[in-house]
């Protein structure tokens, strides 16, 4: 199990879909989409999702800030919980 700090996480998502999505229900489905993967510990998903989208300008950097914030939580947990950096 991973553990992240979900408002950050959830908040860097939002800004970045607000970039890469122009339409709200397709903006919101896909933060939603999101959402329920990083509670179901599908970490890495979110991250491929993001990872893999081809953007450019603000959205591009918008997924480069959702990323960072996603990898500095899951290291700081692990350095937190294990003293690795796998948690």
């Amino acid at each position: 199990m991973q553990i992240l700090d979900y408002y950050p996480c959830k908040e860097k998502l939002c800004l970045f879909a607000q970039q890469a999505f122009a339409q709200k229900p397709e903006r919101k489905q896909w933060v939603q989409e999101q959402e329920e993967m990083l509670l179901a510990d599908q970490m890495e998903m979110v991250i491929a999702n993001v990872s893999f989208m081809h953007l450019k300008g603000e959205a591009k950097n918008s997924s480069k800030a959702c990323l960072a914030t996603i990898a500095t939580t899951k290291s700081a947990c692990a350095t937190a919980l294990t003293g690795s950096k796998a948690c």
